[in-house]
């Protein structure tokens, strides 16, 4: 729903001339499907946010200064070792370096007569993409856990019959121990999007004691 809503937006905006329409499509795809709490996405997509605005002004430099041959190969090895080291650390200074490097490449290493027009597409695309996700997510995912949980506690029940009946698994067939993990994990991802236990309401029953 994302994709094809950033998709109708974007064509309404900037009309059905759109050489890069997948970029859209990419944004939003990242933003619902990198997993975790909707908080946690939210931060993530700002981060593709602000770090596509930041290196966007990295690309224009980059096409101001015009490497060719060797410096540009060193370049991109510098932008993709940088990208390694960052990416698990600081996600908005990753994009930053991402960005150039995507256009670099997408570009075939050569620098765009317009880079004006490249970096407006990609602003254009980015700015929709990540906004119409992060709608999505808070406005129709607040459930999504809710039935994960569900498919995976079916899924787990289905294992166990099967384990208890002394049924032999196929190759091809999941493992208990495996569905057992996806249901921790869609637990864990439920429990961090806070959604807790239920508080005990009143005081905890006693068993009635003998002679009473």
């Amino acid at each position: 729903m994302a994709t094809a809503l950033s998709i109708f937006i974007l064509l309404a905006i900037g009309g059905p001339d759109q050489p890069h329409l997948y970029w859209v499509i990419a944004f939003s795809a990242l933003v619902l499907h990198q997993g975790g709490p909707r908080v946690a996405r939210t931060h993530r997509a700002l981060h593709r946010l602000v770090g596509t605005l930041l290196g966007l002004a990295l690309f224009l430099l980059v096409t101001v200064i015009g490497p060719s041959g060797w410096w540009l190969i060193l370049l991109i090895v510098a932008l993709q070792f940088t990208i390694e080291l960052l990416v698990t650390r600081n996600y908005g200074l990753a994009v930053t370096l991402i960005t150039p490097l995507a256009l670099i490449i997408a570009s075939g290493g050569q620098m765009p007569a317009n880079p004006l027009a490249v970096v407006g597409e990609r602003l254009l695309d980015t700015v929709v993409g990540v906004l119409v996700a992060i709608a999505v997510l808070w406005a129709l995912g607040r459930r999504a856990h809710h039935r994960a949980v569900r498919g995976d506690t079916r899924r787990v029940l289905v294992e166990l019959a099967e384990f208890a009946g002394g049924q032999e698994q196929s190759r091809w067939e999941p493992t208990l121990a495996s569905a057992l993990r996806d249901l921790n994990t869609s637990n864990a991802l439920l429990a961090a999007d806070g959604h807790g236990d239920s508080p005990r309401r009143g005081p905890p029953r006693r068993s009635p004691t003998p002679g009473t």
